[in-house]
C-alpha cells in the first residue's frame, strides 16, 4: 500500500451519498470520483485546491483525509474546532469555553427546541445580564460585567 497527495479539483457531496473527490496527484496522475469516507456525525465538502491524502493498493484508491492550509486556524493542545472557508468557526477552547464567530446568522431550533420565537441579541443580552444562578447556600447575583455588544451576530433565529 502506498499513499499519494491529491489536489482536489471537484468535490461532490450528494445528500445521503458518499463524498466523491476528483483531482490531480503527481505529474500526469489524475483521480476521478474517489470515495472519501468521513467520521460518523461529521462531514465536510472541501473546496477546490484543498489537499487529500489518497491510499493506493491493489484494490484501487480511497481518500483517507482532506486538509486545506489556506483556511487552517490556530488552536492549543486539547482544543477542537469546526471551521469553514468563509471564516465561520466553532472553537471548543480550554477552560470549558465555546466560541462561535464569523457567522452572520445562527439558527437554533428543531423539533426538540424550547426556543419558539425570534431571539434578538438585545433579548439575550438583557436575559444574560440579569441571570442569577443557584449556588451553595443561595443564589449568585447577576454578572458584574455586562455582555458586550461586540459578541452578538446580526440574526439569531429559532425555528
Amino acid at each position: 500500500m502506498k499513499f499519494v497527495r491529491m489536489f482536489i479539483d471537484t468535490a461532490v457531496a450528494a445528500t445521503g451519498k458518499l463524498l466523491r473527490l476528483s483531482g490531480r496527484g503527481r505529474t500526469g496522475e489524475t483521480f476521478t470520483g474517489l470515495v472519501a469516507p468521513q467520521q460518523f456525525g461529521f462531514g465536510s465538502c472541501p473546496p477546490e485546491g484543498a489537499m487529500a491524502l489518497v491510499s493506493l493498493d491493489k484494490n484501487g484508491a480511497i481518500v483517507i483525509s482532506t486538509d486545506d492550509a489556506r483556511y487552517r486556524l490556530s488552536y492549543k493542545n486539547g482544543e477542537s474546532m469546526i471551521y469553514s472557508h468563509e471564516g465561520v468557526k466553532v472553537h471548543l477552547q480550554s477552560g470549558k469555553k465555546v466560541e462561535i464567530s464569523g457567522a452572520d446568522e445562527i439558527n437554533l431550533g428543531g423539533g426538540e427546541s424550547e426556543l419558539d420565537r425570534l431571539v434578538t441579541f438585545e433579548d439575550l443580552k438583557t436575559y444574560l445580564d440579569a441571570l442569577t444562578l443557584p449556588v451553595s447556600g443561595g443564589t449568585a447575583g447577576p454578572p458584574t460585567t455586562p455582555l458586550p455588544e461586540s459578541c452578538g451576530t446580526n440574526i439569531v433565529r429559532a425555528k
